[in-house]
């Protein structure tokens, strides 16, 4: 019995690794104008290379499941992932170490999503009657940054590289110097999270800039 049980476990490890393969298919057609935005901007055809990311998943994880020229597609897709290091992670990675080490948030989707929940729990706290909260920390939605602290780490001398953002309530957040924005304004199409950006006020509301698209911005909010 126990040795039979042996046997299944990498039939179900592999069964596990082609359901994550499928997921991670789904989720590229969902979002599919969001992964747009992650492809390097010198690609051209950015939509379509979140599609056909989505095609390859799937072919890849049903292959796996069914063990049909499973080696193959397991090839192809490990070539594919350790493009994806190359061409996307390894120098939105480095050119955020360059420009902003200060503010290098590449990192794990899954630790960012910790740090929102207890981003939650605090708002839980602010939301109490006569709870006690410290000024400087924005902690509800449409938090205000410190001037002191926006000086510091805001306006068009201080850019940053958002690299990766998290999707929480299907809009994406960002973290700049320990504070977390959200976007409310649709994303344009012919931007890059791997652009440079900067963050400025006016008129009591934050936006978010891009130089290299003068003249477009998008409406952030402080959200913790």
């Amino acid at each position: 019995m126990y040795q039979q049980i042996l046997k299944r476990l990498p039939r179900c490890g592999d069964f596990l690794f082609a359901l994550l393969m499928v997921y991670s298919s789904i989720m590229h057609f969902r979002y599919a104008r969001f992964v747009a935005q992650i492809v390097p901007p010198w690609m051209p055809w950015r939509l379509f290379w979140a599609y056909f990311t989505g095609v390859a998943l799937l072919v890849a994880g049903i292959s796996i499941a069914l063990r049909k020229q499973t080696r193959l597609a397991a090839t192809l897709l490990g070539i594919m992932l350790s493009l994806f290091v190359l061409l996307i992670h390894a120098p939105s990675m480095f050119q955020s170490i360059v420009h902003k080490p200060a503010d290098w948030n590449v990192a794990s989707p899954l630790s960012s999503f910790g740090q929102q929940e207890q981003q939650a729990d605090h708002k839980d706290q602010a939301a109490q009657p006569h709870s006690e909260q410290p000024s400087n920390v924005p902690t509800t939605r449409g938090q205000r940054i410190p001037e002191p602290q926006f000086r510091e780490h805001c306006g068009r001398e201080h850019t940053f590289v958002i690299n990766r953002p998290v999707i929480v309530d299907n809009r994406p957040r960002f973290l700049v110097s320990g504070f977390w924005f959200e976007i409310v304004d649709p994303w344009p199409a012919d931007w890059a999270y791997t652009d440079q950006w900067y963050v400025d006020d006016i008129g009591g509301t934050y936006y978010l800039f891009n130089p290299f698209h003068p003249g477009i911005r998008l409406v952030v909010l402080v959200v913790g």
